[in-house]
């Protein structure tokens, strides 16, 4: 004869299975639903990316006419009405007087910068070739706008770790039609990616104000192999999604996982972004709790 004892543990392990099985099940529930909270960020961020960027490459030909109009004769000596004549062609682009960059500046042919638009001027006398050798191209006939990516000091965002600018430049011709200098813009990609994180987190934060759950995500441009986030964005995350390899898993368009940290689960959600090269992605990482 079996025991009672048997009989009696069979219902309680049964009930074991049964809330496990539960749990798990809402531990996918909750997986699922941060994923789709990370859908719905990249997708708002693209929409970003898209007009920031789109901004800039159309405003940037006609600010560099302007900007050519309005230098003075002697732009080394004359470095104030350098800043002049570069906020005038911002203020007369209604494009650039939208833009998000972080700096208008102007710079010799051999690259130097002599002016930016605003003060303090981390990029005056920083020489741009230097760093981006690319630009240079920029200077010759119907060079029109060249873009770059890279680290340079000047241009940082952030106090501490891997911070990349985005740099675009546009030949400056003067009288005679000749390549004066350049026009520079564009901004320190985490110092953007932050900026637009906290409009995106507002938006979500305002559609799911009436929910009993509250969703913490984070957003992230990864390129290559270097995840460029919100300055304050933990490092943990930006580790992740280098180690899950986002950019080149979305390389057919989207990628999406759910992975275990800080005893939460995250969904990830990455999504190929044009705007900012072949090899960047948008990524964003949340938790429901």
């Amino acid at each position: 004869m079996r025991s009672s004892l048997t009989i009696e543990r069979r219902p309680l392990l049964a009930l074991s299975f049964a809330a496990l099985v539960g749990a798990l099940a809402g531990c996918t529930d909750m997986g699922k639903m941060a994923q789709e909270r990370s859908a719905e960020a990249t997708d708002l961020a693209l929409e970003v990316f898209n007009r920031d960027v789109d901004q800039l490459r159309k405003g940037m030909p006609e600010g560099a006419k302007i900007l050519g109009q309005r230098l003075p004769a002697d732009p080394v000596g004359s470095r104030a009405e350098v800043q002049t004549a570069i906020k005038a062609a911002r203020d007369n682009v209604k494009e650039l007087s939208y833009a998000k960059s972080t700096f208008f500046s102007y710079a010799s042919k051999d690259g130097l910068v002599l002016r930016s638009e605003i003060d303090p001027d981390r990029l005056v006398d920083q020489n741009v070739l230097k760093v981006f050798p690319s630009l240079s191209k920029a200077l010759e006939p119907n060079g029109g706008l060249v873009e770059a990516y890279g680290e340079m000091d000047a241009l940082r965002g952030v106090k501490k770790g891997t911070d990349i600018a985005w740099i675009v430049a546009h030949g400056v011709n003067g009288a005679d039609g000749a390549p004066q200098g350049l026009f520079l813009s564009g901004w320190s990609m985490r110092l953007y990616v932050g900026f637009v994180q906290d409009s995106v987190r507002s938006k979500i934060d305002e559609k799911t104000k009436d929910s009993s759950n509250k969703v913490e995500m984070y957003l992230f441009v990864v390129k290559g192999k270097t995840a460029l986030g919100h300055p304050d964005a933990p490092d943990v995350h930006a580790e992740e999604l280098v180690k899950q390899d986002v950019a080149a898993k979305a390389s057919s368009g989207e990628f999406r996982t759910q992975v275990e940290m800080e005893g939460k689960t995250w969904g990830i959600v990455a999504k190929k972004c044009p705007a900012f090269g072949d090899d960047a992605v948008v990524a964003a990482i949340s938790t429901i709790y």
